[in-house]
């Protein structure tokens, strides 16, 4: 039987060929490591920046808690308007325990029924947007809650819709986040961006929608 070897010609060929197979396979490789990355850097500033504003919402939410009636007789306002990008907001939630009790052993935050004033954590609670970074202080001090946070702003209107800094009823709040990273799918190599927008009614201004008006004011 007559064996014969590949010629050089034969070779080449099957070099060529081979080539090109490992470039297209090293190529979908690549975008597949792109599309990885890509779709991590959106799912996580995606889910930062949600968190963030559930939380503002949250806290929102409980804005004007005052049912011993102080807060209000001390003058103290639910939603105190410094600027479009930060707020104090203020509560009373509780406070009639000591911190560190039985409850919650080693626990910094105090407990039990609201006591008259917004000193506890989580009572006096402060949103502000700088440099990026959107921070949440609860009482122990301001705490990033997102960063690559690229706008964020917040409209305050008053119980009939009007825009109001100082009787504030509702908070529409706007955020936008990017990716740190460019998304590497793209020639421009754009970033990928999430916007979510909330708007919050206050619930004790919306309760005074239902108060009896002042004697000698006539009902609308």
């Amino acid at each position: 039987m007559n064996r014969r070897g590949f010629s050089f010609l034969e070779l080449l060929i099957v070099t060529a060929i081979f080539t090109v197979i490992v470039a297209a396979s090293l190529s979908l490789a690549h975008k597949a490591q792109f599309s990885f990355r890509s779709e991590r850097d959106f799912t996580e500033t995606s889910e930062q920046a949600r968190i963030a504003m559930d939380q503002i919402v949250r806290y929102l939410r409980q804005a004007g808690n005052d049912p011993t009636g102080e807060l209000k007789k001390a003058g103290i306002e639910a939603v105190v308007v410094s600027s479009g990008s930060r707020i104090e907001i203020n509560s009373d939630i509780t406070g009639s325990g000591p911190a560190g009790s039985a409850i919650s052993p080693g626990s910094s935050f105090d407990y039990g029924d609201p006591d008259g004033d917004n000193n506890d954590q989580m009572e006096h609670v402060v949103v502000e947007f700088s440099g990026g970074v959107l921070f949440l202080d609860i009482g122990d001090g301001p705490q990033a809650m997102a960063d690559n946070i690229t706008d964020f702003r917040m409209e305050f209107f008053d119980r009939y819709g009007n825009p109001d800094n100082t009787d504030v009823a509702r908070v529409v709040i706007h955020m936008t986040a990017a990716t740190g990273r460019t998304d590497l799918r793209t020639v421009q190599g754009h970033k990928n961006r999430i916007a979510l927008r909330s708007s919050v009614f206050l619930r004790n201004k919306t309760l005074d929608l239902y108060e009896p008006p002042a004697e000698g004011t006539p009902a609308s």
